[in-house]
């Protein structure tokens, strides 16, 4: 008999599937209709990077997601990051740390 767990959800996405060693922390943004499919694309190169939602907002339009990526796998991670174009937002800091408006 096969057992199965359940799959866990992208904010509880562990960072330990990241290569030992030093790391970066990034933040994007991104349209919450697009955000299953960002999760996906994330998902399917596990080890470039891992992510976390952060400050999430009930109604708001967006996820905001902490990127980890190891210093090891940064020039593959910013290549995704790239080739996702206008799917994705980066920002300048954590957005968590923003005042409230």
């Amino acid at each position: 008999m096969t057992s199965t767990s359940p799959r866990p959800s992208p904010q509880a996405t562990p960072s330990a599937t990241l290569e030992p060693g030093a790391a970066q922390k990034r933040w994007i943004r991104v349209k919450k209709t697009e955000s299953a499919f960002i999760y996906a694309i994330f998902e399917a190169h596990e080890g470039v990077l891992g992510y976390s939602t952060v400050g999430h907002q009930p109604g708001v339009a967006f996820s905001d997601l902490e990127l980890q990526i190891p210093d090891s796998r940064l020039e593959e991670a910013e290549h995704l990051l790239k080739s996702l174009g206008d799917l994705i937002y980066e920002l300048d800091s954590d957005p968590s740390l923003e005042s409230p408006r």
